[in-house]
């Protein structure tokens, strides 16, 4: 079942309550591509499961920089390399 069907069945009340990805619950309150429907969200089933994708190359700049969960650092060399991509036009 596809997460628009999830969504399908909880805004129609043919469920009570659903997983759902949390930019899809925030969707779905604001009201992006259909009527806003506000949902509570009591409670995340689990943290740290959000990634970023990069390309590989790009990836091995930033990754370079430090341990993978140091973000702080990650963050900034990601800042740097946007700035000089920027630069370059």
């Amino acid at each position: 079942m596809s997460w628009a069907t999830v969504n399908d069945r909880l805004l129609y009340g043919h469920s009570d309550a659903a997983h759902l990805l949390a930019p899809l619950a925030i969707a779905t309150t604001l009201g992006l591509g259909r009527p806003a429907t506000p949902l509570s969200v009591p409670f995340v089933l689990g943290l740290n499961g959000n990634a970023i994708t990069l390309r590989p190359d790009l990836a091995a700049q930033i990754t370079a920089v430090g341990a993978p969960g140091d973000v702080a650092a990650i963050g900034a060399r990601l800042a740097e390399v946007a700035r000089a991509a920027r630069e370059r036009g």
